[in-house]
């Protein structure tokens, strides 16, 4: 046994515990098994790469058509109620880890200074 406290172990199991995140596992499951959604990305991921493409030959009306494609297709599927549940908590697990660094930063930052 080890009973030692080890505070990267220690942060790692607490923010893994936490329920957004373990609904974001849950909701990444459920994606990555619907076929259909799985489909949808995939051919959102073809239209930004045809977007990509189309803007690097200078072929703005293509991609210009290409770029109202993919935000209509993406827009549709972002309105996909599990699609917009897992990046709203995607964004809020971000928005937590991005405090949780800045709170280390400003402690350590207080001890050397």
């Amino acid at each position: 046994m080890n009973f030692v406290s080890d505070p990267k172990r220690d942060l790692i199991e607490a923010f893994t515990n936490e329920e957004e995140v373990k609904r974001i596992h849950d909701l990444e499951k459920i994606i990555d098994n619907d076929e259909d959604l799985n489909m949808r990305f995939e051919d959102i991921k073809k239209l930004q790469r045809k977007m990509v493409l189309a803007k690097s030959k200078g072929e703005l009306k293509a991609y210009k058509e290409y770029k109202e494609l993919y935000n209509d297709k993406l827009s549709s599927f972002n309105d996909l109620p599990i699609v917009s549940e897992y990046f709203d908590l995607l964004e809020e697990v971000d928005l937590v880890l991005v405090n949780v660094s800045k709170t280390i930063e400003e402690e350590i930052n207080k001890k050397i200074l």
